[in-house]
């Protein structure tokens, strides 16, 4: 995913993405990882919270 300007926010709080946060951890193997491109100077991966895999 990527975003302009504060576009993140929006699609984090819409029903497409809140039916994803409950179906995408039924069908992935394993959690999807991000950069989270709105901090200065990040450059590690992270886990995504919305998608965690148990």
């Amino acid at each position: 995913e990527a975003f302009e300007d504060d576009a993140a926010e929006a699609h984090v709080n819409s029903e497409h993405f809140k039916k994803a946060t409950e179906l995408f951890p039924t069908i992935l193997k394993e959690t999807p990882q991000i950069i989270n491109t709105l901090i200065p100077g990040k450059t590690e991966w992270d886990r995504m919270a919305e998608f965690q895999v148990d």
